[in-house]
């Protein structure tokens, strides 16, 4: 089974409502007659299975039908080909395996031999570049080219790194261990046939060691290092989490710059050896080199230290705040409530989402590590005088940093004093309960609850992300 055809049988297995051909064709990066084709082949595949096709209404779009869903689903979980993760048809696919390749292998790759490795056009390949190129900008990273060493990915260490898990996370349909160690090991087939057809790959070292002859990501060590992560994280970390942390670990035993120095100062190391997460960490990067067989600096500690510092955590889990941060949070929520004119200490549970937001981003903008709120610009307009007031009232936190705090942390925070506006202003009695689940984060999760519950009938007792 393609995995086009995969991606859009679980997005319409995920949608209760129809979808469009544009909506699965703009986000699988196809054009519309690709996307329409490879629904075609769902409704092909799902015939020969016994199961009922898609149902398409003109003008409404695509689902798959109520009955039928659990069974597409089982489906899906039985046909997921390992051999098969990347396909090559899929615009974001190969934008990721080019950003794997630049920074996970030795070779010196050029347009040429990256266009024969993938079987596709050279004009592909350089449109994808371009795209990637673009990309990498908007996180302050570069790519450059150098006739002797071909393509590389400079700037900032935990942008770059950022960018490979993200996109490993969008690309790989399947969590844990067995979709992660497939999807890998496919790409670095794929890097060893470009370096092969390029002539520009040391074949001792291959693709960062994903070649045949130095061994692949071996699943059940990777379902260990997976155990042994569900064993060792707090209960406050929610899954999906965990499973960023088992990327970051596969990434960092796969990079070809391995000694990062991730721009700490004497005195950031010594702030991070007095934390609970790097004693955390060191023990978690010392069993990854000893499942992925690949010895991993001592930076890569401090990293892990600083990574699960400023990962967010399930705030009804977490009970226990630095009496100065706390400080702070009430500081920056007086200051708002003053200039917006609004009582904010109706709402017993903004102190604690505020600082539970705090103690990430103290450590994110105290190591400088890059975060990118894609709601800025709809924040600043939609909630223009209060995302002003809070952005005034920053100082507080900027003195506790030492540092200033970029406007897309302020988005994020006003986006809880928007929440709280909400919330506020929902009385109802009788509703129906109801959860709501949310793939933004945390703060997004919460607007959305207080705005669903004025929406609508409904007492929404909890937003997840």
């Amino acid at each position: 089974m393609k995995k086009r055809v995969f991606v859009i049988l679980r997005q319409l297995v995920a949608a209760r409502e129809f979808l469009s051909a544009e909506r699965l064709a703009s986000e699988l990066g196809l054009s519309k007659r690709a996307a329409l084709y490879a629904l075609d082949e769902a409704d092909r595949l799902l015939e020969a299975r016994g199961l009922t096709k898609l149902e398409r209404i003109p003008g409404a779009g695509i689902r798959i039908t109520d009955d039928s869903r659990l069974r597409v689903q089982e489906f899906l979980d039985e046909m997921w080909e390992d051999q098969s993760p990347i396909d090559v048809a899929v615009s974001s696919d190969r934008r990721l395996f080019l950003l794997f390749a630049f920074m996970c292998s030795e070779g010196r790759h050029t347009t040429d031999s990256l266009a024969a490795g993938l079987g596709v056009s050279v004009r592909t390949i350089s449109n994808d570049i371009s795209a990637l190129r673009t990309s990498l900008e908007r996180q302050r990273c570069e790519l450059t080219y150098e006739r002797s060493c071909g393509y590389r990915v400079v700037g900032n260490e935990f942008s770059r790194r950022g960018q490979l898990i993200a996109g490993l996370q969008d690309a790989c349909p399947v969590r844990g261990a067995r979709g992660l160690s497939s999807f890998v090991n496919e790409m670095g087939r794929l890097v060893d046939r470009a370096c092969s057809q390029g002539g520009g790959c040391d074949t001792a070292h291959g693709a960062a060691g994903l070649s045949s002859s130095n061994g692949l990501v071996l699943e059940d060590r990777l379902v260990e290092l997976e155990r042994v992560l569900e064993g060792v994280l707090p209960g406050v970390y929610e899954r999906d989490i965990r499973h960023i942390v088992l990327m970051n670990l596969v990434v960092a035993s796969l990079e070809r710059r391995q000694n990062l120095s991730w721009g700490l100062t004497a005195e950031d190391r010594e702030h991070l050896r007095g934390s609970a997460s790097f004693e955390l960490a060191r023990f978690v990067v010392a069993k990854a080199s000893e499942l992925l067989n690949r010895e991993l600096g001592e930076d890569e500690s401090y990293y892990m230290g600083m990574l699960l510092q400023s990962l967010p955590s399930d705030t009804r889990e977490v009970g226990n705040y630095p009496f100065d941060l706390e400080v702070v949070a009430q500081k920056l929520i007086a200051q708002v409530e003053e200039g917006h004119g609004f009582d904010f200490s109706r709402d017993a549970e903004l102190p604690g989402m505020i600082v539970a937001h705090l103690m990430p981003l103290t450590y994110r903008m105290l190591f400088k590590m890059q975060i990118v709120n894609p709601l800025v610009g709809e924040v600043a307009s939609k909630y223009g005088r209060l995302h002003a007031q809070v952005r005034e009232a920053m100082g507080e936190v900027e003195r506790f940093v030492g540092t200033p705090v970029r406007e897309d942390e302020a988005a994020f925070l006003t986006l809880y004093f928007a929440s709280s506006v909400e919330k506020l202003a929902n009385v109802r009695d009788g509703a129906a309960r109801v959860v709501v689940v949310c793939n933004a984060g945390n703060a997004v999760s919460r607007l959305l609850q207080y705005r669903l519950a004025n929406a609508f009938n409904v007492d929404v007792i909890s937003a997840v992300s």
